[in-house]
Formats: C-alpha cells, structure tokens, sequence
C-alpha cells in the first residue's frame, strides 16, 4: 500500500454579488387601491427576484463541457435526449441527473409519446410523461422546464442535462424584503435585496444541447 498526499487545487471560483430592486408607494395609491398595491408590490419584487436569480443559473449552460447534441434549428428528439444521457454516464458524471429545457422544446418531446402518436411504447410510458408536461422523469433524469432559458434570436435554445454537482448556486443571503416610510414624500418604500454566487462547479459533468425553441402551433 503506498500512501499519497491530498493536495486538491482550485477548480472553480465563485463571487458573491448583490442584486436589489425597489418600488415606492405612495400613501394615496395604498389607501386608494382597495385590491392591495403593497401586497401585489411585493409579490412583483418576489417574483422578479426569483426570475433573476434563476435566469443567471440557466445562463451557465454553455459553459458546460461534457458533450454538445444537436444545432440550430434542430428539432429534439427522445433520439437526442437518451445522446445526452450517454455523454453523461460516459463522463462517470454522478447520479442523480437533471434536464433543463424550453418548454417549447419539451413540446416536442410530450407530442412524439403523447397518445395517437405512432409510436411503439407501453400505455403506462405514455401516461406518465403527458401527466407531467412541466415536471417529469425519464430514464432516472428530472425534466424541468423553464420558460427563462433565452432562445438565441433564432428561435433557437440552449437546454442541458447535467449531475447536481455540474452547477454551483451559492446563496449567501436570500432574497428579503424590506419596507422603509418615508415621510417625507409621503409613502412607502420597498426594497428587496439578495447576495449569491453562480456558476459552473464541474463543467465536465454536463451535457449542452441546442435545439428549436419555436413557439408550438
């Protein structure tokens, strides 16, 4: 048995940053608004937070090395799904697996297995995969799909498949709202703030796939 020192080196590095929006109310838009402006104020500035946060996440996607499948204005297939999945395992890419797409592109995967499709898969296949059209699992991989993914301009998108680990979201101090009077302009401030890092954690644990992202008709 010979012995060996552990001496990992850096791979990857992450920076924290902030991020922060506000609105401000005025006291005649509350007292006036009988449908609560402060309430659905705050659920905006949520809202708009949480899209930030993940749109910088999904943007790491072609920084992942392990694979590239597909090309502009191809169309997916469960064929191109099942390639990605071979890269990954190909990789000794660590389970479990996840795949992000358009939900135009999950479109086309959920119409070639949904039923009067001709295809040549089990009722229960069939089932399972039009029962979970925004969340499902194939093959052991969590599908997700996120209408954030930004297709290129050309009615193109970038999806992925990666493992956990493949991706890093580092959240030092989640998003927190918080009001603040302000008497003198006579209403209400709301601030939201959020400090987190992103970025790739093990590139070569994810699978890029660009494909068609144009809209279903």
């Amino acid at each position: 048995l010979t012995s060996q020192a552990f001496t990992p080196s850096v791979s990857q590095t992450l920076t924290p940053a902030e991020v922060g929006a506000q609105f401000f109310l005025t006291d005649s838009r509350i007292e006036s608004d009988i449908f609560g402006a402060r309430q659905d104020a705050s659920m905006e500035l949520g809202l708009a937070a949480a899209q930030k946060i993940e749109t910088d996440l999904l943007g790491n996607f072609d920084n992942l090395t392990g694979g590239s499948v597909g090309a502009a204005g191809t169309v997916i297939t469960w064929g191109y799904f099942f390639a990605m999945l071979s890269l990954l395992r190909g990789q000794n890419a660590p389970l479990p697996y996840v795949a992000v797409l358009h939900p135009y592109q999950w479109h086309q995967l959920g119409k070639a297995i949904a039923p009067g499709a001709t295809v040549t898969n089990s009722p229960a296949i069939q089932d399972a995969v039009t029962r979970n059209f925004y969340v499902g699992s194939v093959s052991g991989v969590d599908i997700y799909t996120s209408a954030n993914i930004d297709p290129d301009g050309s009615d193109d998108a970038y999806c992925a498949m990666f493992s956990r680990s493949a991706l890093a979201l580092d959240i030092r101090r989640a998003p927190r709202l918080e009001p603040e009077r302000d008497a003198s302009r006579r209403g209400w401030e709301l601030n939201l703030s959020a400090i987190y890092a992103h970025g790739i954690w093990r590139p070569a644990f994810g699978v890029l796939g660009l494909f068609d992202a144009a809209a279903p008709t």
